[in-house]
């Protein structure tokens, strides 16, 4: 579980670095045309924010175990 959080946690960092680069018109207006319309900024940032998430709970439920509460 803990490389899948890294993982998620890697490929959600460059979603949000996609995002800016997008936001901000970084990219030639040749680039951005070739994604498809329903990828603009914020689909970018939404997809991090889940892959985020998704880190967090694997690094969360691969503790397992008990534990004195």
């Amino acid at each position: 579980m803990k490389a899948l959080a890294v993982l998620s946690g890697v490929i959600a960092f460059l979603c949000l670095v996609m995002g800016v680069i997008t936001l901000f018109g970084v990219l030639p207006e040749e680039m951005i045309e070739a994604l498809p319309e329903a990828f603009d900024w914020t689909a970018w940032f939404w997809l991090s924010a889940l892959l985020f998430l998704a880190s967090i709970a694997c690094s969360a439920g691969g503790r397992g175990g008990g534990g004195e509460y």
